[in-house]
């Protein structure tokens, strides 16, 4: 992922060398224009930045992202030898509304950040990624998964550890008879990547737009700022080729 984030704007210079810290990354995407693909490449980008990486499997099981990984080159078995990565499987679990189940995982998450603080190890960052908090929705409820982020905002403040926590929601699966969910995720955010469908139809060439959203832009349609460019993409095995402004292709590995 990093070569595809370096070039997503001037301001979004992330890469192995110079991965961020301390950020809630917010993936927001549709059925049309699924985001999973984002999910694969920040885990490649911490792994390869020698971060130690947390991640919480609730939509696939954990041997699909391990083979997914393996195409973008980390070995899920290896990091997770040498203590690199933690792999939790949430595939199974049950919703517990009573028992607020979720507060399980949070200190887990807790639990894993603090581990560098308590040895005294230095590393060069932590990094939790989740797919997805729209699965956690449908078990334990829309206000139990944005106290959930509310909580895991806080493993992102320097004091305790400045983790990064990126988490996928589906925009389309919100319900009218709820608070909408994902625009209260994006409230907590430092930013935002929107995936979304081309707006003149299916394309085989291109698979989607992608939009970067910073926390001062926000998603509501009263901001001051204007909208960020849709930059439209196309997933390959192995990467992402993104098409910008005068029809140059750029080939992220």
């Amino acid at each position: 992922m990093a070569e595809p984030l370096y070039h997503l704007g001037d301001s979004v210079t992330w890469s192995p060398t110079s991965a961020p810290r301390g950020q809630l990354v917010l993936i927001q995407d549709c059925v049309e224009a699924g985001g999973e693909f984002l999910v694969h490449h920040f885990t490649s980008l911490f792994l390869k930045a020698g971060h130690r990486v947390c991640f919480v499997a609730s939509a696939n099981d954990p041997q699909h992202y391990a083979a997914v990984g393996r195409k973008l080159g980390v070995n899920f078995a290896a990091c997770e030898r040498k203590k690199q990565l933690q792999v939790l499987d949430w595939t199974e679990v049950e919703a517990d509304r009573d028992e607020g189940a979720w507060t399980v995982l949070f200190h887990k998450l807790k639990t894993f950040t603090s581990q560098e603080q308590e040895e005294n190890v230095e590393i060069s960052g932590v990094s939790i990624v989740l797919d997805d908090v729209s699965a956690l929705k449908w078990r334990f409820g829309d206000a139990a998964v944005l106290d959930f982020a509310r909580c895991c905002k806080t493993l992102t403040h320097e004091k305790n550890g400045a983790a990064n926590v990126v988490l996928l929601s589906h925009a389309d699966t919100d319900l009218p008879t709820s608070r909408p969910l994902s625009p209260a995720l994006a409230d907590m955010a430092t930013m935002v990547l929107a995936t979304k469908p081309l707006t003149t139809g299916y394309s085989k060439d291109i698979h989607g737009t992608l939009s970067v959203y910073h926390q001062n832009q926000g998603l509501v349609g009263n901001s001051l700022h204007e909208e960020p460019p849709a930059i439209p993409y196309k997933i390959l095995e192995s990467t992402i080729k993104c098409f910008h402004s005068g029809g140059e292709a750029l080939q992220w590995n």
